[in-house]
């Protein structure tokens, strides 16, 4: 160390030694070293003092500390001594917080703040002789240091805090905050020329640091199944165990405490919350305890809940390990949450990404035994009722980033990266283990060395701020995540951001190769070669994960930062050629929903498709609402949106479907005149009507025909004759109308319209198609006059719609006639004509469904008429 240096640190020393009182300076002489302050600590914490919940903190400071006392190390022992008095006055401060635990907390974190401005090394033995800013650096952080040790024995130290104490504590903030930023000035200009040291490149090429996901293979049984007996372990969890997960095993711990019991006796529920900002390995922490304690449960589920459509399915996955299959997703739900009361005891369902409580609270299961383990960045889960422990996850520490830093990068070229270089590289991203684990993958992939890294990163035109996070969560570094993903974005060709910016409208969990491999054939990336070039680059910086296995389709998932970060660069231009593409590409795969075909269905083989695809539509919408400028968009948009929400809607999700719908809405008003907004109206009206929003229904039933009418108008003003088509997509207008007020008890206007939808439909009746949908009047009549006690009307109506549908194309629509038909002679009391007419239906759907909710729904009525003939075993 420079001698001005030392003298001018030894002459703070003595004159901050006049300021204390005896008691204090005998103080400094029992603390001279790193050890004897460890040793201090060790026994108040043996003996149950208040520094057990900071021991872990002050190890961190001492350290920090160590390598600034080394530097003083050839200099003369005395009383002032500066490496003794540096250890003699923070020995001091220790003894002083161990009293006051108000002061503890926030004066760990002074210093903590304080030591964080010199740049971390294990020793600066190397760099002093050279560098005076690094020397002026360590001088007026020792002045800093030895002040604040001071301000804490005076405020603390000597008896009760009264309030002018606060007062001048709080004044002298301001001079320490200014002292801060004048140490992270000289920090940089150190870290600069410590930097341009090392140029060394490192050659070895880059082995990618990811883990696959596995989604669980897809098996359909017959549904429903009951009295189902866990026989063996059922692990429904859709991610392998990361072979890459680093430390925190205290943690995994700690989370088996909370959770723990014995798996034969049925306990309280057990229900543990892992919460703390995103990028804090709080899902790899639930996914390695699930592994870890698979055994200790006789079922293990994994619910994503980023989404309603997410979390039902986690619940459809795990319905198909107990062997139910071909239900609707809302049944699926409630014999699952059935299972779980009733069968199984000893099971943990993990809810990740639990931002909103009213998902989870649909979803949670009404029983007082299992437990659950929760993962998410809102810290209000604390206050829940029926929470045993919120833990608090938080980025790794110093030492267990550089440590993980260290072992991605192990198999380097050279022996990996040098302990100092990774301290500085888990400094500037704050320890997070997201950032960490993104930028080792980056530091592997693009050779650089950790100086030339950190050099370019620190740059302006290379490290401008992002905010990318969720929530308004403070970040404890100074850097976000987005920065280093931007110097691998430069890096990558014009298909790989083409495809990312594709990506960044999807959703970030399943995105199939398929959209492109099985797309038009003359799309962009219809070239198999093309494709997978453009996947090579992205997966080399690691920006998507690759999936693949058990037989699925191979995808990606992409981080949700990286997704933001690309919509960041998106221009108009960009943002609207991937919008387009995608558009093309999602119509190429969804199923169109039918004309005047067979009924619809979500379940049937051809509509199986749209299961995969449905979340790639919300979040395409999510992502127009978001848009910062203006787009266009196209009928293809308007139409799959159509057909989105009315699968949506068949599926049991009216409120999702509603979100589409109301899309496709807003986006056909833009494209006046295109023929889908007569459907967009329709099946927005039956929506509202499932939801019991008649009024709102009725009226949008009211304007379908009001509009079917004035077309029909207008083309007799033009002397044109109508076509069928107008004729029918009146006639359904009617029907519909007719539905709803039907629902409504306005029986005399249902009636009315049933009969104006039947008369437009007769001069049609050649046709086959046009055939059915007669037929669907017919059964609508005889609900209608069914519903009033007109048996004998009721009767022929029904007749008449079962005598029409004989063709091989309508057998669900025979089949719902002849369901319909057996209600109501059950309902009359007719029960033999109802048992035989159900019997019917049931032989029908069979063969056309399966073992399916609606063919469910026929048994049932069946089983009624059996109890109605005294035929129990039947029943």
């Amino acid at each position: 160390m420079d001698v001005r240096v030392e003298s001018m640190c030894a002459a703070v020393a003595s004159n901050a030694y006049k300021q204390l009182l005896p008691h204090e300076q005998a103080l400094l002489t029992r603390f001279q070293s790193n050890e004897q302050i460890q040793s201090y600590v060790r026994d108040v914490v043996g003996n149950g003092g208040r520094l057990m919940q900071a021991s872990e903190q002050i190890g961190k400071i001492l350290r920090m500390v160590e390598p600034i006392s080394q530097s003083f190390a050839n200099s003369i022992p005395a009383l002032y001594q500066p490496a003794s008095f540096l250890w003699g006055i923070f020995g001091a401060v220790v003894h002083v917080i161990n009293k006051d635990n108000d002061a503890m907390d926030f004066t760990l974190q002074m210093f903590d703040d304080l030591l964080t401005t010199l740049p971390r090394r294990n020793t600066y033995e190397h760099f002093i002789a050279q560098s005076p800013d690094l020397q002026l650096a360590i001088s007026n952080l020792y002045r800093e240091f030895v002040r604040l040790g001071l301000r804490v024995i005076k405020t603390f130290g000597r008896g009760k805090v009264g309030i002018l104490d606060r007062l001048k504590w709080k004044r002298d903030q301001k001079e320490f905050q200014l002292g801060l930023r004048r140490l992270k000035h000289l920090k940089e200009k150190v870290d600069l020329e410590m930097g341009i040291a090392s140029s060394e490149r490192l050659e070895r090429r880059y082995e990618e640091v990811l883990y696959t996901r596995v989604p669980p293979a897809i098996e359909g049984v017959p549904f429903p199944l009951r009295n189902l007996e866990p026989s063996h372990n059922i692990f429904s969890i859709p991610y392998p165990r990361n072979a890459k997960f680093y430390g925190r095993q205290a943690l995994v711990n700690e989370i088996h405490q909370n959770l723990s019991h014995e798996p034969t006796t049925p306990t309280p529920l057990n229900f543990v919350a892992l919460c703390g900002l995103g990028g804090s390995g709080k899902t790899q922490l639930a996914l390695e305890y699930a592994y870890k304690h698979r055994d200790s449960y006789d079922a293990c589920i994994w619910i994503s809940c980023d989404t309603t459509i997410k979390a039902a399915q986690g619940f459809t996955d795990f319905a198909r390990k107990l062997e139910i299959a071909n239900a609707q997703q809302q049944q699926l739900i409630a014999v699952v949450k059935d299972w779980l009361c009733d069968s199984c005891k000893n099971w943990l369902i993990i809810f990740d990404n639990a931002e909103d409580k009213k998902i989870v609270a649909d979803l949670w299961p009404p029983t007082a035994h299992g437990s659950v383990l929760l993962t998410s960045q809102n810290q209000n889960w604390a206050s829940a009722d029926n929470l045993t422990r919120m833990m608090s996850i938080e980025s790794f520490t110093h030492a267990e980033g550089v440590g993980m830093l260290q072992d991605i990068l192990q198999d380097q070229e050279g022996g990996g990266i040098p302990t100092a270089a990774a301290e500085r590289i888990v400094s500037i991203v704050g320890a997070l283990p997201l950032a960490i684990f993104q930028l080792g993958s980056y530091l592997k992939t693009t050779h650089s060395t950790p100086d030339d890294f950190i050099r370019r990163y620190q740059k302006p035109s290379k490290a401008a701020r992002v905010d990318s996070w969720d929530e308004a969560t403070p970040l404890t570094y100074q850097h976000t995540l987005a920065t280093v993903w931007k110097l691998a974005f430069e890096r990558l060709p014009p298909d790989s951001m083409l495809l990312l910016n594709i990506f960044s409208f999807m959703d970030s969990d399943t995105v199939p190769d398929v959209l492109f491999l099985g797309g038009p054939e003359n799309s962009h990336f219809g070239d198999i070669d093309l494709f997978q070039d453009a996947m090579r680059y992205i997966r080399r910086y690691s920006l998507v994960i690759h999936v693949s296995g058990n037989g699925v389709a191979q995808g990606h998932v992409v981080h949700r930062q990286v997704q933001r970060y690309t919509q960041s660069l998106l221009n108009q231009e960009t943002f609207q050629r991937a919008l387009d593409l995608l558009v093309r590409l999602l119509r190429h795969q969804f199923p169109r929903r039918p004309q005047f075909d067979e009924p619809f269905d979500p379940f049937t083989q051809e509509w199986q498709p749209a299961e995969s695809w449905i979340s790639h539509l919300v979040s395409i919408n999510t992502a127009l609402d978001a848009a910062p400028f203006m787009y266009n968009v196209s009928e293809e948009l308007v139409s799959i949106f159509l057909d989105g929400s009315v699968y949506l809607w068949e599926s049991g999700f009216p409120g999702q479907g509603r979100n589409l719908i109301a899309a496709a809405e807003k986006y056909s008003a833009i494209l006046d005149g295109n023929a889908l907004s007569r459907g967009i109206k329709t099946f927005a009206a039956c929506i509202l009507s499932d939801m019991g929003q008649f009024d709102e229904a009725e009226q949008l039933f009211q304007d379908c025909v009001i509009s079917e009418k004035q077309t029909m108008e207008q083309l007799r003003a033009m002397g044109a004759k109508a076509t069928m088509d107008h004729e029918i997509r009146l006639a359904n207008a009617y029907n519909n109308l007719a539905g709803i007020q039907c629902c409504q008890g306005r029986y005399g206007d249902a009636g009315l319209h049933n009969m104006l939808s039947l008369e437009l439909k007769q001069r049609w009746s050649e046709r086959p198609n046009v055939k059915n949908l007669i037929g669907l009047s017919y059964s609508n009549l005889g609900n209608l006059h069914g519903r009033q006690g007109h048996w004998d009307v009721s009767a022929e109506y029904f007749e008449k719609a079962l005598a029409l549908g004989q063709s091989e194309n309508s057998v669900l629509r025979r089949a719902l006639t002849a369901h319909n038909y057996g209600c109501m002679r059950l309902a009359q009391g007719e029960v033999e004509l109802a048992r035989q007419l159900l019997t019917k239906a049931y032989q029908l759907r069979s063969e056309k469904l399966g073992d399916h909710y609606e063919t469910a729904g026929t048994l049932h009525m069946l089983s009624l008429c059996h109890l109605d003939l005294n035929q129990m075993e039947n029943a």
